[in-house]
């Protein structure tokens, strides 16, 4: 729980710089949209420090007072729109054939590598040898080869419910630092 209780003041501080960029950019834009948001290096750092806020809750839980939404495709696990203003995720093509990315095929990947193994809401040692690889596998999963911004958001907001929420939260900060 000291584990949980440390990765919860780190989201608040996430949370501290994600309601500075929100509240800067909605001076500016009464509406949130999802393109204009990816089209600039603020409204990219506000939708990764969204999807982290509320790390427990489900990926389609409201978010950043109840102004963002993650809806994903069917492909990657979504239902049904939200019809909110934001935030429509969208769908990750193969790089190098036609297709695209599925649920089912991202958790087999996160079985394969082993992150599996760590249950949702287990705390863990961060400085464990282990433990930190497997953040950066999962980091490696969700933007190793430095995707677009759109498939990194969306391969991230697939994988959050699927995986322990510390290492997702790490494997997130290792994003944004690389």
């Amino acid at each position: 729980s000291e584990d949980k209780e440390e990765t919860e003041n780190m989201m608040r501080n996430i949370l501290s710089s994600l309601l500075l960029v929100g509240f800067s950019y909605l001076q500016d834009n009464k509406k949130l949209s999802y393109n204009q948001l990816t089209r600039n290096s603020d409204g990219r750092h506000f939708l990764i420090t969204t999807l982290l806020e509320r790390i427990y809750d489900p990926i389609d839980a409201p978010r950043f007072r109840g102004r963002v939404v993650f809806d994903l495709p069917e492909r990657l696990g979504g239902t049904t729109r939200s019809g909110a203003d934001c935030c429509q995720i969208k769908e990750v093509p193969f790089k190098h054939k036609r297709g695209y990315y599925t649920k089912k095929m991202i958790k087999e990947v996160l079985t394969k590598e082993g992150i599996m193994k760590y249950k949702r809401g287990l705390s863990l040692d961060d400085f464990e040898l282990n433990v930190k690889k497997d953040i950066n596998r999962v980091a490696d999963i969700i933007n190793g080869d430095q995707r677009p911004f759109d498939h990194m958001m969306s391969l991230a907001a697939t994988v959050k419910d699927m995986i322990n929420e510390n290492i997702f939260a790490k494997a997130m900060v290792t994003i944004i630092v690389r």
